[in-house]
């Protein structure tokens, strides 16, 4: 038990040393998104703009995501009475309500 304490904490302290390690050659990195710049016909202070722009969700944009919700509410149960499992939606629908 005390041995798998340890592995799990040589773990953990290999996984922290890759993270300060950087993923990607910083050199690289800048090459590729000059590289996709081109190919989008962006220029790099077009990009930059865009890139600090507020995030949005899909919720921002018209879509039938409301109404699908709607639906769901009202056949849960009869859909949880017919499958012998929960579908994975269910789930994932109360972890975004959750998260909300």
């Amino acid at each position: 038990m005390w041995i798998n304490k340890v592995r799990k904490l040589q773990k953990i302290e290999k996984a922290l040393s890759e993270l300060r390690d950087s993923p990607y050659n910083p050199d690289l990195m800048e090459k590729d998104k000059l590289y996709v710049l081109k190919k989008l016909d962006f220029e790099p202070e077009e990009f930059e703009s865009i890139f600090r722009c507020e995030n949005h969700s899909f919720l921002d944009y018209p879509c039938y995501y409301p109404l699908m919700n709607k639906f769901v509410n009202i056949l849960r149960p009869i859909i949880e009475n017919l499958l012998s499992t929960r579908p994975i939606l269910f789930y994932e629908m109360e972890m975004r309500r959750q998260t909300a």
